[in-house]
């Protein structure tokens, strides 16, 4: 989302790392099987992972504050 953060995904997880102390900013995937793609544009990141038994695309609007993401809620389920 800026040069200052990367993406990792191991152990079931995807991470987003701050490069300039190695400090984990937060955790944006838990419980995945694995990640087959990681794409940011501007301030939209979409990952491509692998949850039993089907493969899910999510996405999240990092926005212009870092406070102020938006992503798509861990049951995968909406409100309205």
């Amino acid at each position: 989302h800026d040069e200052f953060k990367v993406l990792s995904g191991s152990d079931g997880m995807l991470k987003m790392w701050n490069v300039h102390d190695g400090t984990v900013v937060r955790d944006l995937l838990t419980g995945i099987q694995g990640v087959w793609q990681v794409v940011f544009e501007g301030r939209w990141c979409v990952a491509a992972s692998n949850r039993n038994p089907a493969t899910v695309l999510d996405v999240w609007d990092f926005g212009t504050d870092e406070d102020e993401w938006i992503g798509e809620p861990p049951s995968g389920f909406y409100d309205d």
